[in-house]
């Protein structure tokens, strides 16, 4: 027997270079390209030329195929091509997966093998450890295991037990399926046993679409009772996928939810919806004999056809009024369903949209409501040029339908020419130009479809509006109080012929509240139904202030008309003369105060008209806000009438897995018009509450609803949903 030994110095050796320091050379050629040989790093390396054995010792690294072994001894079998580590065994494989175990029996690979007191820490964080495990490809099996995605808590007492694991007296891993199956399996929740099953069966921690059970929900609801849902997620495919929700209630029949979702060569699908069989009821909500089919269905596509075509297609429709708030599904009181085509052009935009709408409120008369088939419009722009200015036409259509109530159509085009010119002394002058044309054809013989004033008068009708509009500011800017200071007065003069707006219909500019935004606008209507004649002087201030953590942009103004009639109703802010006055504040303090505030005076008594106020203070994990909304517009009108909102939310981060959260909407208004009752003083609309935990493993909140408002079935009362969701084990999708 013949033994050779180096120490000393640290270096790197393969079997290639042993066989060419010993003097065997034939070693080189048995080496196949695609089976490179072992490469070995130690503190000192001993080899045995009679049984073939190379024994190395400190620190040592094998390698082989994108394998790594790291222990303090290697024995290396030449013959058997058997390779044992001992003392401090880490492996890695070329995911990046780490081991660690006493002591392991492996190939000459690197990857089969046998590992005694095992510990496998997956690259997705995830840890299990196991007595021994078997690695034959592509199958591991691993005796006495304990398993979790969760990291190890380490205090003052030592290391605790994470948040949930699984223990199981065998685990087998498939490679090729990416799945752990499990026996004799036990869940823990904080060492506490609480769920124990013969068989199981996870996905791999870097699965992202595995088949399986999602995060149970739990609820207690004063109308539907104890109830709970455990989604079913199933793969059909690497395209396509099912999440089937079966929820049981003890006091009303369960309810069953699907949603399917497809990914297609040019976008996604997305179609779902929820139903129940369960007792008839009448108008009024109450029981009526028999039972009947309730349910609800959505849908959406995003399908991009072209780098310029796009189809957008988003809907829900739903068996009746009150199924979506009687299930806690969504608080909507109307639906809505739209196909929109879209093409976008260098310079230029194309939309075709339809529209169809569902009314769940009680006063809703389905046949009054419009369908919009189709809506056309198309946009184009000039290249702007400073000398010449910039051209943009627009051309719209429009076809609105009733079952019972009138019908509309509608054709109109516009061009607009447009320049902006600088002054030597900073002045920026804007001239506009615009010429508009519409043509109606009204069958609004039924008055009792829309308010009288926005019926409209039927047949053909027409309309030419040119316009001309001069605008003039002067932005000043300079040093103020350590920042940059801006300063900007604004006029404007638009002239117009008058116009008759009466015979048109309205059914596009009826929700219509003059603000800062709208108040140098050309054509201030937000729709195309109305249409703003006369002369008009347009005046206004715009002031800023910006510094290193400050923010401050303010802006106010007012309108005059000089002659012609007014196109909107009183209330809205624009009444003949003096409009009201509107204006815009923001006030922002690094990322810890956002507000905005935005208001119309009363243009003779200043009495605040609309008063918005948004408040955010806080950071990205602990914060409140506040908003209030206020309507006064002083007006007897049953669609504009008085209205007050304090909105108000809250999230506390307590800890650094720990949270709470809370939110409240309630109604302030306060009405004089005997015409118009309602409760004044504060009515709660909404309230809800709750705790959530979330850490890299475990997603747990209880949630308290209490709901103030009622319709038929749906009554008002409280709800208590609780969600758990365990990451890793049958797939993860945020609530």
């Amino acid at each position: 027997m013949h033994r050779r030994e180096i120490s000393g110095l640290r270096r790197f050796w393969t079997t290639t270079a042993i066989a060419l320091a010993l003097g065997t050379a034939q070693a080189q050629a048995q080496q196949a390209p695609d089976n490179p040989p072992i490469g070995f790093e130690a503190d000192s390396l001993e080899y045995n030329d009679t049984s073939e054995i190379v024994t190395a010792r400190g620190n040592v690294i094998a390698q082989r195929n994108g394998y790594r072994l790291q222990a303090d001894e290697v024995v290396y079998n030449r013959t058997s091509g058997s390779v044992e580590a001992r003392g401090n065994v880490r492996m890695w494989d070329p995911q990046g997966n780490l081991a660690r175990a006493e002591r392991a029996e492996l190939t000459d690979t690197l990857k089969d093998g046998v590992v005694y007191n095992l510990l496998l820490m997956l690259d997705e964080g995830a840890r299990l450890a196991a007595a021994s495990g078997l690695r034959a490809e592509p199958i591991n099996r691993f005796e006495r295991v304990v398993y979790s995605p969760c990291a190890v808590c380490v205090d003052g007492a030592g290391e605790r037990a994470p948040v949930w694991r699984i223990k199981a007296r065998r685990v087998t891993y498939d490679e090729n399926r990416k799945r752990f199956y499990y026996e004799g399996a036990r869940l823990e929740m904080l060492g506490v046993p609480v769920l124990f099953t013969p068989g199981l069966s996870t996905p791999a921690p870097d699965v992202k679409r595995a088949s399986g059970l999602l995060g149970p929900n739990f609820y207690t609801d004063a109308e539907l009772g104890v109830g709970f849902d455990l989604p079913i997620f199933v793969v059909l495919s690497p395209q396509r996928d099912l999440t089937i929700t079966p929820t049981f209630y003890s006091a009303v029949a369960p309810v069953l939810g699907l949603e399917y979702r497809e990914q297609v060569s040019t976008g996604v699908l997305t179609l779902g919806g929820a139903g129940t069989y369960t007792a008839r009821r009448d108008i009024l909500g109450d029981r009526s004999g028999g039972s009947e089919l309730r349910g609800y269905v959505y849908y959406g596509a995003l399908l991009q056809h072209s780098p310029r075509w796009r189809s957008t297609v988003s809907g829900s429709v739903s068996t009746d009024d009150t199924f979506l708030r009687r299930y806690n599904i969504n608080e909507d009181d109307t639906l809505r369903s739209n196909y929109r085509l879209e093409y976008f052009g260098d310079r230029s935009y194309f939309a075709a949209n339809l529209w169809g709408f569902q009314g769940l409120r009680l006063t809703d008369q389905q046949g009054l409501i419009p369908f919009v088939l189709p809506q056309l419009d198309y946009r184009w722009a000039s290249t702007p040029d400073a000398q010449w200015g910039q051209i943009s036409l627009r051309a719209n259509t429009l076809s609105i339908y009733r079952s019972d109530g009138g019908d509309t159509n509608r054709g109109s085009v516009s061009v607009q020419w447009r320049q902006t010119r600088f002054g030597d002394w900073g002045q920026v002058l804007t001239t506009t130009a615009l010429g508009r044309a519409d043509i109606y054809h009204n069958t609004s013989s039924d008055r009792l479809s829309v308010r009288p004033e926005d019926a409209g008068e039927s047949g053909w009708h027409g309309r030419v509006l040119p316009t001309l509009a001069t605008t003039l500011s002067l932005p000043l800017a300079g040093p103020a109080l350590g920042g940059v200071q801006t300063f900007e007065p604004i006029a404007q003069i638009v002239v117009a012929p008058n116009t008759n707006n009466s015979p048109f219909p309205n059914e596009d500019s009826r929700a219509f509240d003059l603000d800062s935004a709208s108040l140098f606008e050309i054509d201030r209507a937000p729709g195309r139904d109305r249409i703003e004649g006369g002369g008009r002087v347009t005046y206004g201030l715009r002031w800023s202030l910006d510094q290193k953590n400050w923010q401050i942009r303010t802006e106010a103004g007012q309108s005059y008309r000089l002659y012609g009639d007014s196109p909107f109703i009183a209330g809205t802010g624009l009444p003949e003369g003096r409009s009201d006055i509107v204006g815009r504040t923001s006030l922002r303090y690094r990322d810890w105060v956002d507000l905005i505030h935005r208001y119309r005076l009363d243009r003779d008594s200043l009495a605040v008209r609309r008063n918005e106020i948004d408040l955010r203070v806080g950071t990205a994990r602990t914060f409140g806000t506040i908003g209030y909304s206020k309507l006064n517009r002083d007006v007897l009108n049953n669609e504009l009438e008085d209205r007050a909102e304090l909105r108000l939310s809250t999230r506390v981060q307590v800890a650094k897995y720990w949270s709470m959260f809370a939110s409240s909407i309630i109604d302030v208004t306060r009405s004089d018009a005997p015409t118009i009752p309602r409760q004044d003083g504060f009515a709660p609309i909404r309230q809800s509450g709750g705790v959530s935990y979330e850490d890299e493993c475990f997603a747990f909140s209880v949630g308290v609803k209490r709901n103030f408002t009622q319709d038929r079935d749906f009554q008002r009362g409280t709800t208590v949903l609780i969600r758990l969701a365990f990451k890793t084990v049958g797939g993860w999708r945020r609530q």
